[in-house]
């Protein structure tokens, strides 16, 4: 899988909030495939945001208590 980042990277993206634990590298705590280094503060998040280049499907968000946000 190719990876992703921030800040080259200008194709669609679908944010979600990190509802219970933050975006660790290395664990398992987000899908596979997130935007490296897209993950933000945000007031209604306590561990922030993280982009997607693609929507989640319904299982993929709630498997990892994440909360859809829509496109950005």
């Amino acid at each position: 899988m190719t990876q992703l980042y921030d800040d080259t990277y200008s194709g669609p993206r679908w944010r979600y909030g990190l509802t219970y634990r933050p975006l660790v590298t290395g664990t398992a705590n987000v899908p596979k495939g997130w935007i490296i280094w897209s993950d933000r503060p945000h007031a209604d998040f306590r561990h922030g945001t993280v982009d997607f280049p693609r929507e989640l499907t319904a299982h993929e968000f709630q498997t990892y208590e994440l909360t859809f946000l829509g496109p950005v």
